[in-house]
């Protein structure tokens, strides 16, 4: 019996193997040859040295020296998005003796600075009058007569770098990176922030969490929707069933706890309490019913770890 090959058989039969591409560019080569100008002789070699899909990126060597990174190199190691200092790296870790990249002086264990601190943010919060509070301080006449503030120039730049080195320590606590820091930054949050808040019955996270705020909006009108109330204001705030107005309620009543605890007078007390009110008033909440709170929440996440690491038990 005869056995007939169709045309399509024999294609198979005496079909060339395919030309094998090689897994590797000899990069040092190439660069050898851009070098002495020899790459317009070996223009067709490199075309049949490359994987095709690297044909359309073979326009410089930089291009070249990517692909056979990709191929060849392993990844690169895992780096942190946090914001960092250029003071703040590894070299400076490693050596205790070095300097904090926060090199300010809050005085230590300050009730009357953290007070002021606090009573800033809370009256920038509810638009306070700072004019009526400045003279409740009896504040020199350079801090007064801005109507604007209650702090001075030096005391705002503090709570500034206190304000960014809290919430540098509170990324740091999220991203499993405590271990990082610094004791000297860690001392400056406890003595500026924790010993005092506990020493006026203030829950220290919630003390921080405040403090934070300041590095995002500084007092600026333009910037009130970085204040702890606004952030848990929902949009359409009016239109919103009660479930979807418990935190902020929670945080009315919180501030109205921080304000009873950092007035150093009963005027500046009165003063901040009619602000919240007005505040209150315009939300659409002559009253807050069916809420209360044995302590100040809500509080941001991380916080709550970070006091749990700071707070001084031993001296508590």
């Amino acid at each position: 019996m005869r056995h007939f090959i169709t045309p399509l058989a024999w294609g198979l039969i005496n079909r060339s193997p395919p030309e094998k591409i090689p897994h590797q560019l000899d990069i040092e080569k190439l660069s050898s040859s851009l070098s002495r100008g020899k790459i317009s002789n070996q223009k067709q070699s490199l075309h049949s040295t490359i994987p095709l899909y690297a044909k359309k990126d073979m326009g410089t060597l930089q291009n070249l020296r990517r692909i056979s990174a990709m191929r060849n190199d392993p990844p690169p190691p895992y780096t942190s998005e946090l914001p960092t200092n250029s003071a703040f790296n590894d070299d400076l870790l490693l050596n205790g003796s070095q300097e904090s990249p926060y090199p300010f002086h809050t005085p230590r264990a300050s009730i009357t600075q953290l007070r002021k601190y606090l009573i800033e943010i809370i009256a920038f919060t509810f638009g306070a009058d700072f004019g009526q509070l400045n003279s409740m301080l009896d504040q020199n006449a350079d801090v007064a007569s801005r109507g604007t503030t209650i702090l001075r120039e030096e005391e705002k730049v503090e709570l500034m770098r206190l304000s960014t080195l809290v919430e540098n320590l509170r990324q740091k606590m999220l991203y499993n990176q405590f271990n990082t820091t610094l004791k000297r930054d860690r001392d400056i949050i406890t003595d500026a922030i924790i010993k005092p808040a506990i020493e006026i019955s203030l829950d220290p996270d919630y003390a921080m969490d405040l403090i934070s705020t300041y590095a995002d909006h500084q007092g600026d009108p333009t910037k009130r929707k970085f204040t702890l109330v606004s952030l848990y204001t929902p949009m359409f705030l009016r239109f919103k069933p009660y479930p979807a107005t418990v935190d902020l309620r929670k945080t009315l009543i919180s501030h109205a706890k921080v304000i009873s605890a950092i007035s150093l007078n009963e005027s500046i007390q009165v003063a901040l309490g009619k602000a919240l009110a007005d505040f209150q008033e315009k939300l659409g909440f002559k009253t807050i019913p069916d809420v209360y709170n044995d302590y100040c929440w809500p509080v941001r996440i991380g916080f709550w770890n970070l006091k749990n690491a700071l707070e001084p038990l031993d001296d508590y």
